[in-house]
């Protein structure tokens, strides 16, 4: 089968084929505990892990995107029991139809890594705190999303079947709604491709085509495809000032190269560490939604995630001390990247074995399926105006912030560095958008 060529601007693609049975495990039963009542802790996960999959010098992934695709594969891995665990906190009806479990320890694993260690434990309620997690992002993300603002961030979730014979089991159809808004569609396979490219050009307001290669479901083992997208546009708060001007940066090659340039002068969250120095950007609207902009040390490599989290938290807490609000005079390039990866990601999530295997509760009986790619390309484009993925740029101007110029911060970007789009208050469910720019052509 080939592989998808995935979307510009957020598109994750599973592709879902027929397998062998397997066997499937018991379900698991744990000691009691309670379920828990506070949000997990932050993933473990190091997503600037997600920037060296290759060498490619510039690239954008989105760990959300990543996270609610992979998330729709999870479901299919939970089963319905006759009745619900002592473990459960509220047994009511509506909490008892949503409890699914795994004792599957692989599945364990990912909710751990990218949830938090506290959703599985204990171990029987872990896929039901992973649903309850995504709930909470759903809510929160629904309050970033501010298009009269001036920002739109939507995600968009579709299990596409391409045999009107496959009907999800009733369960798992209700949760990939409920926790991700997953609508259930069906396509013919003499116009798959085009059902389902329409349908992305649609979400994407026009600015993504062709998610899928006209001939996918000439494949008698293809049976249906998993697809998230992410559509992000957003003004700055505090618009850069537009101009023609140029500035050198320093390529990862050692090459000086003269690259297009905007400049602001503004009070910013700002911190300087040992290894890098850090600004943050907020969108316009009164969401939660920021660029942090992270400049490493010359020669240095990228921080720890957990480093660059915390600098973060630190600078946007409600309470942070003044002493992180400076005078800033920021300059740096105007950038556009367009990424894709496949192979390396699907590599990447292997300790996690999602692909290759029977996903056993996602269908009702009459097969056995298995997740065979994931595709996932990015497109991002930043300059005076804003952000915007797959749409062009809106610009706006706003009247910056004076302050006296002896405690001016300068902060030139012109060497390597990471941004990142995030809510900082949603510290698992993974930043929306993640990215490396090390490299500029003339």
């Amino acid at each position: 089968m080939k592989k998808l060529p995935g979307i510009v601007a957020l598109t994750l693609a599973v592709a879902l084929c027929a397998c062998g049975a397997k066997e499937t495990l018991a379900p698991a039963r744990a000691p009691g505990q309670t379920a828990r009542a506070e949000p997990s802790a932050a993933a473990s996960v190091n997503y600037f892990d997600l920037l060296t999959l290759d060498d490619t010098p510039n690239k954008m992934v989105s760990p959300a995107s990543i996270s609610q695709a992979v998330g729709l594969l999870v479901l299919g891995f939970g089963e319905k029991p006759e009745k619900p665990p002592e473990e459960l906190e509220n047994p009511g009806a509506a909490e008892t139809k949503f409890f699914t479990q795994t004792d599957d320890p692989d599945i364990l694993r990912y909710i751990a890594d990218f949830g938090g260690a506290a959703d599985v434990n204990p171990p029987v309620l872990a896929l039901y705190n992973y649903k309850r997690r995504q709930l909470e992002l759903k809510a929160a993300y629904a309050a970033d999303n501010q298009p009269a603002a001036g920002v739109e961030l939507s995600f968009s979730n579709a299990l596409w079947l391409a045999d009107n014979d496959l009907k999800p089991l009733s369960y798992y159809k209700n949760d990939a709604k409920r926790c991700f808004d997953a609508e259930i569609r069906s396509a013919r396979r003499a116009d798959f491709s085009d059902t389902v490219n329409n349908w992305t050009s649609d979400k994407t307001h026009g600015k993504i085509q062709n998610v899928v290669p006209p001939d996918i479901a000439q494949n008698p083992d293809f049976k249906a495809l998993i697809e998230n997208v992410v559509y992000f546009k957003g003004k700055w708060l505090t618009p850069f000032k537009a101009s023609e001007t140029n500035m050198p940066f320093t390529n990862d090659d050692g090459a000086v190269k003269e690259t297009p340039a905007m400049s602001l002068t503004a009070r910013l969250p700002y911190v300087k560490t040992d290894g890098f120095e850090m600004t943050a950007l907020k969108y316009a609207g009164s969401g939660n939604l920021y660029m942090l902009v992270i400049l490493p040390e010359e020669n240095a490599p990228a921080p720890a995630w957990r480093e660059a989290e915390s600098a973060a938290l630190k600078i946007l807490a409600p309470e942070a001390s003044a002493d992180y609000l400076k005078r800033v005079n920021l300059e740096m390039p105007k950038f556009r990247t367009e990424y894709e990866v496949s192979d390396a990601l699907k590599n990447y999530l292997k300790p996690y074995n999602l692909f290759g295997r029977e996903v056993p509760f996602m269908f009702e009986k009459g097969g056995a399926f298995e997740a065979s790619d994931i595709v996932h390309k990015t497109y991002i484009d930043v300059d005076e105006g804003g952000t915007e993925a797959a749409a062009a740029t809106a610009i706006t101007m706003n009247k910056a912030v004076a302050a006296e110029p002896d405690d001016l911060v300068i902060m030139r970007v012109n060497r390597p560095f990471y941004y990142v789009i995030l809510d900082p208050a949603l510290r698992d469910g993974g930043p929306v958008f993640i990215g490396k720019q090390a490299r500029f052509e003339n």
